[in-house]
């Protein structure tokens, strides 16, 4: 759940000033998803998890805020609060440079949260931990680093701030933006440098090739056969993910119909499914025993003909949406 000014400035230099003034249509586009007189960000997203009766966990970038000030951020958590859903949090580090009241050294600069040390991860984190309270959250106990950009200091740092659980391990992402070391790659919950790693959901879509379970850069047809095969292999929990803005198209100035469909209908399958796969929040889990030896299995398998067919789909929705 975050937002993003649609042009940054060229020189990203605290003392060259940054215009605020074009944020409020930010919000508009990244948020509420605005398209003319509909909208299909947050506030449907809520709507159609509630029609269904899901849970879902919101991941709120919440250094905005120090940018914006608090009025979109404390919109942003009533909303979801309202709708029965659980807020974590979700920083990008992108936002520290144009913060109104820096809390950081200007030589502090980084796209990911594993370019900085210890001692100043903890500071950014508690600063999402300190804007998320003021906007009416009263406990964070899980966290995702902006673009899955952690390291082990990482967990380090949530650690010590007694923030347990940690959504930033991708498999398909170590070496790249996540930097996140482990014995072996994981695909299930398992505590790592004092707190439980909850893998982001991935599978084999081509030999050789990890894909995450994320509604824009999954078919349908992927998302629930990777779910079917979870749970007949009986995994504990799978993370699937989708951000507020994912049914708008590429430009951002329209709806993406081939992805809203494929929204609406994980939620039709996961309610049908209830039985078999709940939906839950972190605040909802048990906690994994630290003593727990956990085998971690191997990834989910798609086939190469579901690969092809989702690649279909997604050249046929691009070129229609042109």
């Amino acid at each position: 759940m975050e937002t993003w000014p649609r042009a940054w400035p060229l020189e990203k230099n605290p003392g060259f000033g940054f215009d605020v003034s074009h944020l409020s249509g930010d919000f508009e586009r990244c948020i509420v998803g605005r398209v003319g007189d509909r909208f299909w960000g947050l506030g449907y997203q809520l709507e159609r998890l509630a029609a269904y009766d899901l849970k879902a966990v919101f991941f709120v970038e919440p250094l905005f805020a120090g940018v914006m000030g608090l009025t979109y951020l404390e919109r942003i958590v009533s909303l979801i609060q309202q709708a029965g859903q659980e807020v974590q949090l979700h920083p990008h580090t992108e936002w520290i440079p144009w913060q109104k009241e820096p809390f950081l050294s200007s030589a502090c600069r980084s796209n990911r949260l594993h370019g900085f040390d210890l001692e100043t991860q903890k500071k950014i984190i508690q600063r999402g931990v300190n804007l998320l309270k003021e906007c009416g959250v009263s406990r964070v106990t899980a966290f995702r680093a902006g673009s899955f950009g952690a390291d082990n200091r990482t967990l380090q740092a949530l650690a010590q701030l007694e923030i347990v659980c940690d959504a930033s391990y991708n498999a398909s992402y170590v070496g790249h933006t996540c930097r996140i070391q482990t014995s072996k790659r994981l695909f299930w919950p398992q505590w790592q440098d004092g707190v439980i790693l909850f893998p982001m959901g991935c599978f084999v879509d081509f030999p050789g090739h990890l894909r995450h379970l994320q509604v824009t850069a999954c078919s349908l047809s992927e998302l629930t056969t990777m779910l079917n095969q979870a749970q007949e292999a009986a995994w504990p929990s799978i993370t699937l993910l989708s951000h507020s803005f994912e049914l708008l198209n590429r430009a951002k100035t329209g709806l993406d119909p081939l992805v809203q469909r494929r929204f609406e209908g994980l939620c039709r399958f996961l309610a049908a499914e209830r039985g078999r796969l709940s939906t839950v929040g972190f605040n909802d889990l048990p906690l994994l025993d630290p003593a727990t030896v956990v085998i971690q299995p191997a990834p989910l398998q798609s086939h190469l003909l579901r690969t092809g067919w989702r690649m279909v789909q997604q050249v046929a929705s691009r070129a229609f949406a042109l």
